[in-house]
């Protein structure tokens, strides 16, 4: 995984040269190219850190390490807006792209489609590696622990582009459509974090190594549904206030075109007739 991170870094920096070269650089992705980077930089660095040599045999480091792909670093990626450059970075010289993707979903199934897509693909990933048989699995198999780190961070990343959006593709929800988004993904989560933190039976008999080894079975189940319960609880809540922000901005806005549509439907016809003369 961190070997992909390090290439897609390579391809992205190789297709901003290209764009820089063909003149379609917009001078204003310089901020968000340092997000992409910062966000590769922390993901490339979390998967050979100590962090992930814990994660291999115990629980909680292997749900920070979750936490930390798919709440820290895959909303970096969506900031960054890596698309247009990886596209180019892609391309061969032949077939390079003339211009970016359609930033509009199609239709309202694609609208209503995406979101509710992303979400599913997270809570799945989440769910479903989470299941003691195939998390016990991960212990002893490098190349499935490799697989549920990618999942983590390729869903995460899908969700996240439905949070915030990120250039040229929109979000398919509007600002309040996307409030209830957040709330699924939380009441998705809390799903599996509460059985965690209030059961005393061990579920994962593999994770009983690392740093948290000298609690008990009980204690660190949950220290790790804690982790899960609370971490990503932070940056939704910034998600949240940002989309309330954004749905007051479009609100006044359309209530300042209507009012100028009234102002412009009720004046009188003489001070209509000015007005066009004066322009």
């Amino acid at each position: 995984v961190g070997l992909a991170l390090l290439t897609a870094l390579w391809v992205h920096g190789r297709g901003r040269r290209r764009l820089a070269s063909s003149g379609r650089l917009r001078r204003d992705e310089r901020h968000q190219t340092w997000l992409f980077r910062l966000g590769m930089g922390l993901g490339a660095a979390a998967l050979v850190s100590p962090l992930a040599h814990y994660a291999a045999d115990a629980l909680f480091a292997r749900t920070l390490l979750e936490i930390l792909l798919g709440w820290v670093v895959a909303p970096l990626v969506v900031l960054g807006a890596p698309w247009e450059a990886w596209r180019a970075g892609v391309a061969t010289r032949a077939s390079r792209p003339t211009g970016p993707a359609s930033p509009k979903p199609r239709g309202w199934r694609a609208r209503v489609a995406g979101p509710l897509c992303a979400l599913a693909a997270y809570l799945a990933t989440l769910w479903i590696f989470h299941v003691p048989v195939l998390e016990d699995a991960t212990v002893h198999s490098l190349a499935l622990r490799s697989f549920e780190l990618a999942c983590v961070l390729g869903s995460g990343i899908a969700l996240w582009a439905q949070f915030v959006g990120s250039r040229p593709f929109r979000p398919g929800w509007e600002p309040l459509g996307r409030v209830g988004l957040v709330a699924a993904t939380l009441a998705g989560t809390w799903v599996l974090a509460a059985p965690l933190v209030y059961s005393s039976h061990s579920w994962y008999s593999a994770f009983h190594t690392g740093p948290t080894a000298i609690l008990t079975v009980s204690a660190r189940q949950a220290l790790t549904g804690g982790a899960l319960w609370a971490l990503p609880a932070i940056p939704l809540g910034i998600v949240t206030f940002w989309c309330f922000a954004e749905w007051l901005q479009r609100d006044d806005e359309d209530e300042w075109r209507l009012r100028s549509l009234l102002d412009r439907a009720t004046a009188p016809p003489e001070a209509t007739v000015q007005e066009l003369q004066g322009r």
